[in-house]
Order: structure tokens, then C-alpha cells, then sequence
């Protein structure tokens, strides 16, 4: 059980220094609106009170996390952005 946790956390550590260099490497950068934006989507699809949301918000952990959500999100619309389908191949019916 111990071994898993350690590998689970190895590969989340790897998994953020590589978004960490992605990030980096393609200027991306969020704003406080953004991190706003998100934190609003998340109380409204969470329903959580105006006295949770704030709390929320003013913990720096919560908004680097919700933060890091912002940052994965533009890099999915860059990188799949970047991908070519070049040959599809056909359904069989």
C-alpha cells in the first residue's frame, strides 16, 4: 500500500513540474479575473454559501490548486490545438 501512495505521489509531482515547463514554455499565464471566473463557476457548481466561498478563496493552498485547474485547461486547448488529424480511418458499418 505505501509502495502505491509513493508511486501515485512520484507521478503527481511529474505530472506538475512537466505543466510547470509546458506552462512556461508557451507563455501561459492566468489572470486574477480568470482565477476569479473559475472560483465563481466552482461556488455556483458546488452551491457553496457566500461565507464558504470566502473562505475558499482566502486560502492561498485552494487558489493555487484552483489555480493549476486555469493553467491545465489552457494548456489542453494549446496542445490539443496543436495537434493534426492527418488520416482518419474509415467506419466499418
Amino acid at each position: 500500500h505505501q509502495t502505491r501512495v509513493r508511486q501515485n505521489a512520484s507521478e503527481r509531482v511529474k505530472t506538475l513540474l512537466i505543466m510547470r515547463d509546458l506552462a512556461t514554455m508557451h507563455g501561459v499565464e492566468i489572470s486574477g479575473n480568470e482565477l476569479a471566473a473559475e472560483f465563481s463557476r466552482l461556488a455556483a457548481e458546488n452551491q457553496w454559501s457566500e461565507e464558504v466561498t470566502k473562505r475558499i478563496v482566502s486560502d492561498q493552498r485552494r487558489r493555487t490548486q484552483v489555480g493549476n485547474i486555469v493553467v491545465r485547461r489552457k494548456l489542453r486547448d494549446i496542445l490539443f490545438g496543436m495537434v493534426e488529424i492527418t488520416d482518419v480511418p474509415a467506419v466499418a458499418e
